[in-house]
């Protein structure tokens, strides 16, 4: 869950 998180933050953050 942690994991799937920081992924998709980065994921969210990375993209404009």
């Amino acid at each position: 869950m942690f994991k799937m998180s920081a992924l998709s933050n980065m994921e969210v953050c990375s993209k404009p």
